[in-house]
């Protein structure tokens, strides 16, 4: 899951750059940003939680 919202994220980031409109395309960078910034700690706790030291070790 948080691949694909990093890719997500990436394709927002890079709207602006490809959009005539700019400012409307604009708005899509913090749309995507908020979900990122309190969804990923949320689920990172969760793994932590669940899965204890094995996620750990998968992270390094």
């Amino acid at each position: 899951m948080l691949l694909a919202t990093l890719a997500l994220f990436v394709a927002a980031l890079t709207q602006p750059l490809l959009a005539h409109n700019l400012v409307a395309d604009a708005v899509v960078i913090p749309e995507m940003a908020a979900p990122w910034l309190l969804r990923v700690p949320r689920e990172k706790a969760t793994m932590r939680q669940r899965f204890g030291g094995g996620y750990e070790a998968y992270c390094v």
